[in-house]
């Protein structure tokens, strides 16, 4: 239900928001199973041609859907047709113009470094990779972390700091900083509390602070504390705060360009908004009429846009206004 959802909303914006339509569809693509994936799939062709792009590209049957846009535009990066490597495609010629091998297991997450320079992909085989973006050459791994307390395997979202220097990585209940010029691990952060044995039920929703002093991350424990975001001091290592109002799991957090605020999206169909100096909750969007999956503040502060169990929206910061 919640792809072919994502797919008529996308369907609805062709003509009027091509972008939020070429969102909606890739949405559609990493939700969709066997049965709905040519829907998925066609919807995304629909909003590239309505982008006016020039086509489309081949990608695999047995992945997250991820991709990227280089800084520059003139590049973006997806998980490949093989689920365990990733292409970089010309976004002019749509001609690929590197692969990237090196994963055992199906590649979970990739995002380009703020100066292009570098790709950074996690995957299921537990490893955080970092690529030359021009070469196609391995620069560093990060080995596995060890498995959950349930034996899961780990992976998650990679993002890169703001200057470039560092990368942050969702492992299970753990949060992994390494430093890109060594290769290194800087710190590993754990996110949860949870007594040895007991499910932390984490989510791998994770944001550097603009300033790149402060990472957010999601914590959900099954006792003592309740589901939150908690913001840590990248200076200290230490968590400065953890700000909790919701009722369920925190799917995602986001910080507003200015950093002044942080945003938690979470089960409970709710977005709280958070003052980060003052450490207090400031406002709620209640707009979903189900569980919120994942947010995205715009580069400008001005608009939101979040992803439901039921649908998408797009929606003024100030007034909470659905666009």
């Amino acid at each position: 239900a919640e792809t072919r959802e994502l797919v008529a909303a996308s369907g609805s914006s062709l003509g009027t928001d091509p972008d939020l339509s070429v969102l909606l569809a890739l949405e559609a693509i990493r939700s969709s199973d066997g049965e709905t994936r040519q829907e998925a799939v066609q919807a995304l062709h629909l909003a590239l041609l309505d982008h006016r792009l020039i086509g489309s590209v081949p990608i695999g049957t047995n992945q997250s859907g991820d991709t990227a846009f280089a800084p520059d535009g003139a590049s973006f990066a997806a998980i490949g047709e093989d689920p365990l490597t990733v292409d970089v495609w010309s976004t002019e010629s749509l001609q690929r113009r590197l692969t990237l091998t090196g994963h055992t297991e199906p590649v979970r997450s990739v995002t380009y470094s703020p100066d292009g320079e570098a790709i950074a992909t996690t995957g299921e085989d537990g490893t955080t990779r970092l690529w030359d973006a021009n070469t196609g050459n391995p620069i560093a791994v990060q080995s596995p972390p060890p498995l959950d307390a349930y034996g899961r395997p780990s992976f998650g979202k990679v993002v890169f700091s703001p200057d470039g220097s560092s990368v942050a990585t969702r492992f299970a209940e753990r949060t992994f900083i390494w430093n890109i010029d060594s290769g290194e691990e800087i710190i590993r952060l754990r996110a949860s509390d949870a007594p040895a044995g007991e499910d932390p039920r984490t989510t791998d929703g994770l944001a550097f602070h603009p300033g790149g002093g402060l990472l957010a991350t999601t914590q959900n424990t099954s006792s003592r504390n309740p589901p939150g975001a908690l913001v840590w001091d990248l200076t200290s290592y230490q968590p400065i705060d953890q700000f909790s109002a919701h009722t369920a799991i925190v799917t995602d957090v986001d910080f507003s360009p200015d950093g002044s605020l942080l945003y938690s999206a979470s089960h409970d169909g709710t977005i709280r908004i958070w003052d980060i100096e003052q450490q207090v909750l400031v406002d709620t969007f209640t707009g979903h009429d189900s569980e919120v999956l994942s947010i995205d503040v715009a580069q400008d502060g001005t608009r939101v846009a979040s992803v439901g169990a039921s649908g998408a929206l797009v929606w003024n910061a100030e007034t909470f206004e659905v666009i």
